[in-house]
This record gives C-alpha cells, structure tokens and sequence, in this order.
C-alpha cells in the first residue's frame, strides 16, 4: 500500500515504493504489491531478499532456455545425482582423457578427478598392506581420501599407544601422482602387473621418498 510515510520507522523523508513481487518477475503497480519505504529500510529489505528473488529469477530464465530450445538444453539436474564410479574407471584405465570421461559422462571435471584420486588412494592403501606384510614393517600405514578434505595418511608404529604420526602432503602428493600413471599405463593391459608395479613404487617410496626420522614417531 502506498502511503506518505516509511511503513516500518514512520520516516516521511526519502521514500520509496518498494514491490513485494519485484517488477521483473511479473510483478504489478498494485496497492496490494508495494509498500512504502524509507530508503534505509528499502535497501535492507531487498539485502534480505537478495538470495531469494535471485533464485526465482534463475528458475524462470532456465524455464525460459528449455522452452525456446529444448533440444540444445543440457544443464544438470538439480537435487541427487548418481555418478557411476565404475565407468569413470574403466574409461581413465583405457586411456581416455579426463575431459573427455566428464563429456562422455556429463558430470564436472573436478568429480572425474575426485573418484580417481579415491580409487588411486584405496590402491595405495592396498599395495602398502601387502607390502608391509611382505617386508615385516615395524609399522602401518592408514590412506584416506574423501571428496571435501581430499587425501591424508597417518604411521603408526605397531605395539605403542603413542597416535600415529601424519604424513607431510608433499610426500602423499608424489606417490599419487605416480600411481596415477601406472594406474594409466599398466591396469587394463595387465591387472596382475600393475599390482605387482604398485607394491615396488610403495616399497621405493617407503625406503627412498618417505622420510620417517623427520617424523614424530
């Protein structure tokens, strides 16, 4: 309703007519569709409903796209999406691109490089347990990857309650990296290869990379 004073502090300095309906979403010059305000109290109500007119101004301009050209929309699916793990696998063990998997697969670039990294890791995890069984190791080692934190290690000498000591990033980063790439050039060639090639790189990176005086342990 238009009146000749601000709505909310009673100032009749200033005023404006905000609209509850902002104009360009349909919103109309009715009484029943604007109230008067100071201009304090106008800029702090559209602060508040910045967020949300935004959000409504997004879903029309969308509805809009897929209206006019339906067939050349392909924007992502709002709510829960499942991404197949699996075949992001299989197609980065047969050598494909990273760009071309998140094409192929019409999900991010940074998810196809994230279920990599998480298989890559759980691979580590794996051939450093068969190679510390193999090698007797005072110690073991805990790899964990998760798609907010990313990845992280810990060593823990076996027999003392002391807490397992964290391994440096930079150490972590070069044995990704490298697995990375037998992963690439080794897994869908020969499985038993790879796995046999990923416990010699934890063994030389465990003897040679890994540097345990430098940590707490």
């Amino acid at each position: 309703m238009k009146l000749n004073l601000c709505a909310i502090c009673g100032s009749e300095e200033d005023l404006h007519h905000h609209h509850w309906e902002p104009k360009s979403l349909g919103g109309s010059d009715d009484e029943i569709n604007i109230l008067t305000l100071c201009a304090k109290h106008h800029s702090e109500i559209h602060g508040h409903k910045k967020r949300v007119y935004y959000k409504k101004l997004a879903k029309k301009g969308i509805a809009r796209a897929r209206a006019k050209n339906p067939e050349k929309y392909s924007g992502r699916k709002t709510g829960t999406y499942t991404v197949n793990s699996d075949k992001i696998l299989k197609l980065r063990a047969k050598r494909f691109s990273i760009s071309f998997i998140a094409s192929a697969l019409n999900v991010g670039k940074s998810t196809v490089v994230n279920h990599i990294d998480r298989n890559t890791a759980k691979n580590i995890g794996k051939a450093l347990t068969t190679m510390g069984k193999q090698n007797n190791l005072v110690g073991s080692f805990n790899f964990k990857y998760d798609f907010h934190n990313g990845l992280s290690a810990t060593y823990k000498v076996k027999g003392f309650k002391s807490k397992p000591s964290i391994i440096p990033r930079a150490a972590l980063k070069c044995l990704m990296t490298a697995s990375k790439e037998l992963y690439v050039n080794h897994y869908d060639l020969d499985k038993a290869l790879y796995e046999e090639l990923m416990i010699k790189k934890v063994y030389d990176w465990y003897t040679n990379e890994l540097n345990l005086e430098g940590m707490a342990i």
